[in-house]
């Protein structure tokens, strides 16, 4: 009777055993364990929205300041890219370049960016400048493209190929065909 009793007991240990098993593989992964929706490409180490950035040099002055509507940071390539940016470069009189474009890529080591698509930089004197891409080298302070570019201001336009705008020295240089005409 007891041996009868034991096997008994033992079916519906095992009965309920396999109840349990069938059960948690049968139910649906908790809400927190789904896969995450937006997540960053790989070898994005941080992904910011809204972001602001200055930098500054050893003496306490402002080189730039940067905002963006987004930035992805890759600590590998040493590079944040960023997209919808707006930047004002400052010259040592307080005077400033303001430029914006589409996208662009800020470089950790260097300080130096390259921007793209939609390219307008706006000066203190209500210059206009257009062009398909930039870069800015923190060493030289300089903005520069090897690209078409358009002036437009003080009732005239300027087009030529290549620019350098030397933000210290507050100077702007068209490099080759530089074609000027009256602005109506």
């Amino acid at each position: 009777m007891r041996k009868i009793q034991f096997i008994l007991i033992a079916i519906a240990f095992f009965t309920v055993i396999l109840l349990i098993v069938s059960l948690v593989r049968n139910t649906p992964p908790p809400e927190n364990s789904k896969p995450m929706e937006n997540l960053p490409p790989q070898g994005v180490a941080m992904q910011l929205s809204n972001v602001h950035y200055e930098q500054i040099d050893q003496n306490g002055f402002k080189e730039w300041a940067l905002d963006a509507q987004s930035a992805q940071v890759f600590n590998e390539e040493k590079k944040i890219v960023l997209k919808k940016l707006d930047v004002i470069f400052f010259s040592a009189k307080g005077k400033g370049f303001t430029l914006v474009a589409d996208q662009g890529e800020l470089y950790t080591d260097s300080k130096d960016v390259a921007v793209s698509g939609n390219v307008v930089t706006t000066t203190d004197q209500g210059f206009q400048i257009e062009s398909d891409s930039l870069q800015y080298s923190s060493q030289d302070r300089t903005i520069s493209t090897t690209d078409k570019v358009t002036l437009r201001g003080n009732n005239m336009v300027m087009k030529g190929t290549g620019m350098i705008i030397d933000v210290e020295k507050e100077t702007l240089s068209l490099l080759e065909e530089v074609k000027a005409s009256e602005q109506k």
